[in-house]
């Protein structure tokens, strides 16, 4: 492992890890449901509006993205790892997942837990 001179971050070795670290995403917690997804936008791209994909995070884990990296080659793909190098963003999402929605007995309103 070495350490991002930036962020002051350890990167691993894995290309997805390196360019996690060096490309540019925006990145946006969706809340609702406990949804526990977060749309990223690869900024890098000459055309970004064409590259967003949404990562699934779970139990303080990036565990999926709608890219073609990580679905058909089963990769934990530089968006997951892009996701996981910013603790903000993570542990936003992990709370938005862990959120269980309930109805008011009188069947108003829906509130969170």
């Amino acid at each position: 492992m070495t350490t991002n001179e930036f962020s002051g971050q350890e990167s691993g070795d894995s290309p997805n890890e390196r360019r996690a670290e060096w490309e540019r995403f925006s990145m946006t917690v969706l809340n609702g449901n406990g949804s526990g997804y977060v749309n990223v936008r690869n900024d890098s791209h000459e055309n970004p509006g064409k590259h967003i994909y949404s990562v699934h995070v779970a139990n303080g884990r990036a565990d999926g993205c709608s890219c073609p990296d990580a679905i058909y080659r089963g990769a934990h793909c530089k968006h997951q790892c892009a996701v996981e190098q910013r603790p903000l963003v993570l542990s936003s999402a992990d709370a938005a997942s862990a959120q269980t929605p309930c109805v008011a007995a009188d069947g108003g309103e829906v509130i969170g837990k």
